[in-house]
């Protein structure tokens, strides 16, 4: 009887040099984003407590409350429980906050913040003449340049509901479905221009209702170019405008357009403030089922449309029927030393001083 040998047993493998060494290196990557994430977090956390401290200098105290610092591995999250401000701003005093906000930063583009803001925000002033609180489903606000030089601010909402007091004004209604604006400065540029975008759809306001005399939904947009756009929260409304007006600024409107029902209107033109602080420029329109409200403001809509046509021929600017609907009024509108001309002909609206 033979007995066959037993196998020889197998060699234990190896543990391959390079495996361990990709290991090492894993693992020596993971610690150093580890230590740049609480690095990045720490520097946060300086600098918001750096622009609390400048902002207090200034007499405007704001507080984060529950603060946390989340977001690793890829990201700088900063969220405040109701947040809140008190101080003056445009020369006066209010007090006002938001029910939550949570601020994220990419950790490689720090620069660049995404602030999602809870509903709702609601401020006042000490002698109570401005009210207002403002209530949303979603409201996004992006900021690009922080934390020195904020050259572009986005904002986008959904389902907005404003309402309150402001002064003289009396009381403010209104709610949009959605909201999109989006103001960008160009360094290059040398008059401090800041290009704009605005766009609200579905919106009820009230003061437009009357003022078209219809309840209706509108769809509001406006794009253009606003120069000299440099405004200082520790002074006044009315001396931020002036040092605007001084400084030469105007606002250069691409397009304009509002659509309430049947109601069309678009204008695009420049306007700006002469020295008695009166709106001056003049406006390119187009708009359709404006009559009544011509009407209401003393203007027969009649002598417009065949002063805009005679004005046309004169320039040789006859507008092509084929383009254009026969029930669109194209006119130009003109502000000059607070009276408005509509077309040739020169109404009696006078437009008061801004401020």
């Amino acid at each position: 009887m033979s007995v066959e040998p037993a196998p020889a047993a197998k060699p234990p493998r190896k543990f391959l040099p390079w495996a361990a060494a990709a290991i090492g290196l894993l693992l020596l990557v993971a610690f150093g984003w580890t230590q740049l994430w609480r690095f990045a977090a720490g520097e946060s956390e300086k600098t918001i407590e750096a622009w609390i401290a400048r902002e207090k200098s200034f007499g405007r105290i704001w507080s984060c409350p529950e603060r946390k610092i989340e977001g690793f591995p890829f990201a700088i999250e900063i969220a405040c429980a109701k947040p809140r401000f008190d101080g003056v701003i445009f020369g006066r005093h209010f007090a006002g906050g938001l029910n939550g906000l949570r601020a994220t930063a990419v950790l490689t583009h720090p620069s660049a913040v995404t602030a999602q803001i809870a509903s709702p925000f609601a401020v006042l002033s000490d002698d109570r003449k401005i009210d207002l609180e403002l209530a949303w489903n979603s409201l996004d606000v992006v900021l690009d340049g922080l934390p020195q030089n904020i050259w572009r601010v986005t904002i986008t909402g959904e389902k907005l509901v404003l309402r309150g007091n402001w002064e003289s004004i009396g009381a403010i209604n209104g709610t949009a479905d959605h909201l999109s604006a989006d103001a960008a400065e160009h360094p290059e540029q040398s008059d401090r221009a800041y290009d704009f975008k605005v766009a609200v759809s579905d919106a009820t306001l009230p003061d437009i209702d009357r003022f078209l005399g219809a309840t209706l939904p509108a769809e509001i947009g406006a794009q253009g170019t606003l120069t000299e756009a440099a405004f200082d929260p520790s002074l006044t409304v009315a001396e931020n405008i002036d040092h605007w007006r001084a400084a030469g600024g105007r606002l250069d409107l691409v397009d304009a357009s509002l659509a309430h029902g049947e109601t069309t209107f678009k204008a695009h033109g420049a306007l700006s403030l002469d020295d008695s602080h009166r709106v001056e420029g003049k406006l390119d329109t187009e708009s359709r089922g404006f009559e009544p409200l011509l009407l209401r403001l003393g203007v027969n809509p009649m002598l417009v449309s065949a002063g805009a046509l005679l004005s046309n021929l004169i320039a040789g600017a006859l507008p092509s029927r084929a383009e254009t609907p026969p029930e669109t009024l194209i006119v130009t509108i003109g502000f000059d030393s607070g009276r408005v001309s509509i077309g040739p002909a020169r109404t009696s609206i006078r437009v008061p001083p801004l401020y």
